[in-house]
């Protein structure tokens, strides 16, 4: 059983490899998770992968085509992680993918958490923008308004330990994605 007052829970996470680096954050949240707090977690993940090319297919998990919904086996919460990637994408575009996306998961009872990540250096790559950490957390502030869900903060977590552990590596040697110790906050 869960501890007590942690409603059991199973978890999908949707987002790019920003969330399936390092074998995953969904995996490392299984296992540090109390236990009896998660029942099931899983991915809807692809690498570069903005939420508007993965909505299709997060639908059709939601929709039972797999995963960790197994509707009717539980009265387990359903909390549906959206991960955007804001250098790869553009504001309006992640506004339509995450309405899109969490309308759907309404209609199954699942609740939705955005996880906004951090700004890196995309080295001018086309198609991206450059953003401040303050902008994406503000943008996802803005989406979780406008559609009802909550922000989880990954980018702030990682300033934080920025200034409290210097001397820990929080991105990969790309500057781009989390290092294991940054995988673990994320969870």
């Amino acid at each position: 059983p869960a501890p007590p007052g942690v409603a059991p829970a199973r978890i999908t996470f949707v987002g790019n490899s920003l969330t399936y680096f390092n074998g995953g954050v969904y995996k490392e949240l299984a296992r540090v998770a109390p236990a009896g707090a998660v029942v099931a977690v899983d991915d809807v993940t692809q690498g570069g992968a903005p939420l508007a090319l993965l909505a299709g297919r997060a639908v059709a998990h939601l929709a039972g085509e797999g995963g960790a919904d197994d509707a009717g086996k539980d009265d387990a919460r359903r909390v549906l992680v959206l991960q955007e990637d804001m250098p790869e994408t553009t504001p309006p575009e992640f506004r339509a993918a995450a309405a899109r996306i969490a309308a759907a998961a309404r209609e199954r009872g699942w609740e939705v958490v955005l996880m906004a990540c951090w700004p890196y250096d995309t080295g001018g790559r086309t198609g991206t923008t450059v953003y401040s950490d303050t902008m994406v957390i503000k943008e996802h502030r803005r989406v979780g308004a406008s559609i009802g869900a909550r922000v989880a903060p990954a980018g702030l977590a990682k300033l934080r330990c920025e200034a409290a552990l210097p001397g820990v590596a929080l991105l990969a040697e790309d500057g781009e994605h989390p290092s294991a110790a940054l995988t673990h906050v994320q969870a």
